[in-house]
């Protein structure tokens, strides 16, 4: 969080009221922080990052999986259940009461979380073909409907 502080774009993003879309580690910065140390993110989406590592699953996840939605949400309409998305990380948040969609590799892990106008995807949406973009397409819909 020490680069957030040194910017001081903490409390801005704490208080903007604009749609926000954290991507990777992104959706990560949105949470309370990581359970391998005491760094402390943005804390506003409830929940801590875990290694896989820690948790007898590979290393990484690398490769294409596909979303088992939790919650219907704007984020994911006309998203269809056999779209695949690119993974790409080493770290992950467990299944949250805020995830709208959750994906598996070795365990379940949130893939699309979403709180009040918070948002993060654990993939790369750029690098996901057409469902990526229907993300990304579904997330400038939201943006444009808070003006």
């Amino acid at each position: 969080m020490n680069a957030f502080d040194a910017l001081s774009c903490t409390q801005w993003i704490r208080e903007i009221k604009k749609p926000v879309l954290g991507v990777n580690h992104g959706m990560h910065l949105l949470t309370e922080g990581h359970d391998e140390d005491n760094q402390h993110y943005l804390g506003v989406i409830p929940g801590r990052v875990h290694s896989f590592h820690q948790h007898e699953c590979n290393a990484s996840n690398m490769g294409w999986h596909t979303l088992q939605t939790v919650q219907e949400h704007p984020l994911l309409h006309g998203i269809g259940k056999d779209q695949r998305f690119y993974f790409v990380h080493q770290d992950f948040l467990p299944p949250l009461d805020h995830a709208i969609a959750t994906a598996t590799c070795d365990n379940t892990f949130t893939a699309v979380v979403a709180k009040d106008h918070y948002m993060g995807v654990q993939f790369s949406p750029e690098k996901s073909g057409r469902a990526g973009s229907m993300l990304l397409q579904n997330f400038l819909t939201i943006v444009g409907k808070q003006d």
